[in-house]
């Protein structure tokens, strides 16, 4: 069994990561599942997409920004090691100046934040962990919307309607044609709720991806 001391990282690179458009229309796909269904696990809401996993094991916010760039941040409460290291390891020491910095920090304090990586210049950063460094809960936070399968194989409704309705999200083209026939197979399914999901994430025809603007730093 391994140690928390052995020195092997066992989370993802973060250059395995996919880009934050991939990785956002994945989780809002479940958003809409969710939406439909009335559970609040997977949310789409003014300051981006929130997953909250079985229990609250893994919790993680993805936020798309304007200019390109995007903020990933989150822990998961068995994997991410970074959480009670000794010495502390600060996650945003390399952290460019756009980040929400005073935020992320309130919420180290608060809720604990095992692993904070940034988009920037086409490739996914992060601040760097001393040697080589174990498992910050990356993997075991974002698993979820590391591939279409995942998605398509722990979803709430038939893998078929699912990869169709994961295509058109993709090309955002989702009309309420599109939910309805997500939903076919459900009697308690909320179309309309599903739909406003659908529109709030930038899935729906003529919608776009809601990129924020960039977080203004508070004067000292």
């Amino acid at each position: 069994m391994a140690s928390y001391d052995m020195y092997v990282r066992l989370t993802l690179d973060s250059e395995e990561l996919d880009p934050p458009e991939t990785l956002w229309i994945r989780g809002a796909v479940r958003a809409v599942d969710d939406a439909a269904l009335g559970a609040q696990d997977v949310k789409v809401d003014d300051d981006g997409l929130e997953w909250n996993g079985p229990d609250g094991i893994r919790k993680w916010r993805l936020i798309l920004i304007e200019g390109n760039r995007a903020l990933l941040y989150g822990h998961h409460v068995f994997d991410s090691h970074t959480l009670n290291h000794k010495p502390a390891i600060d996650l945003l020491a390399d952290c460019p100046k756009w980040l929400p910095v005073q935020r992320l920090r309130s919420l180290m304090d608060e809720t604990g934040i095992g692993f904070v990586y940034w988009w920037v210049n086409g490739a996914w950063r992060y601040s760097d962990y001393p040697g080589e460094f174990v498992d910050d809960g990356l993997y075991g936070g974002v698993q979820d919307v590391t591939s279409d399968q995942f998605i398509v194989d722990y979803g709430s409704q038939d893998r078929g309607r699912l990869t169709a309705f994961l295509e058109r999200a993709k090309r955002r083209d989702v009309d309420e044609a599109a939910v309805e026939a997500l939903f076919s197979g459900s009697d308690r399914a909320d179309v309309a709720a599903a739909l406003a999901c659908a529109r709030r994430a930038g899935l729906v025809v003529g919608s776009v991806l809601p990129y924020r603007p960039v977080p203004r730093r508070r004067p000292r």
